[in-house]
């Protein structure tokens, strides 16, 4: 870039140089002699002053001008590009924070998903065990209470044949006058009541 802006100002310098006694020359064939830059006697002079003007324009803004424009467009030129780096990078680092947030959320996912299914499928076998051992409990509830109630009623059968017993051999020696054995009167009511119950069977 230096370079560049180098080499126009000198060649810009270097036509104005070389125009100069061309458009003298067309100036002094017109006939206008009037101004003193145009008459050839002056001539030297003024290339003395142009060529002390050229190098002292020269050597400023090739010393002073042209480097530090160089040196600021290179600076804002190496500023973008480290910028644009940065933002690649950033950028990058972007994708990358964003791929491993989607692996992150996926594999979540699926881990709730499992944690979800073995959730339900222990509650499930909970409550089967706790019903199976409710129903388990509840059958032998059962059964036991059916095994009181049948030996309740054993009992209170024997209890009512020793009452009925008791009270058919008093009635029989109290109305006939005839002494009764508990035994036979016992017989004789186990067969009434085993009548009685084919009867409501």
């Amino acid at each position: 870039m230096y370079r560049n802006i180098h080499t126009t100002t000198l060649s810009l310098l270097c036509v104005l140089l070389m125009a100069s006694p061309a458009l003298a020359e067309e100036a002094h064939e017109s006939g206008g002699g009037g101004l003193p830059q145009f008459d050839p006697t002056s001539w030297p002079s003024q290339l003395f002053w142009l060529a002390t003007f050229f190098i002292l324009l020269y050597l400023f803004f090739g010393k002073s001008i042209i480097p530090s424009l160089g040196k600021t467009i290179e600076t804002r030129t190496s500023y973008i590009a480290n910028h644009i780096q940065k933002a690649e990078a950033l950028s990058a680092e972007a994708e990358l924070l964003n791929a491993e947030v989607n692996a992150a959320y996926k594999a979540a996912s699926h881990t709730a998903g499992i944690q979800i299914a073995e959730t339900e499928n222990a509650v499930k076998v909970k409550l089967s065990t706790a019903l199976t051992d409710f129903r388990t409990r509840y059958e032998q509830q059962v059964e036991m209470t059916e095994k009181k109630i049948n030996a309740a009623k054993e009992t209170a059968m024997t209890d009512m044949e020793e009452i009925v017993v008791a009270l058919a051999s008093q009635a029989a020696e109290k109305i006939a006058g005839i002494p009764a054995s508990e035994s036979g009167a016992e017989s004789v009511v186990k067969s009434l009541g085993q009548t009685l119950g084919r009867k409501v069977a």
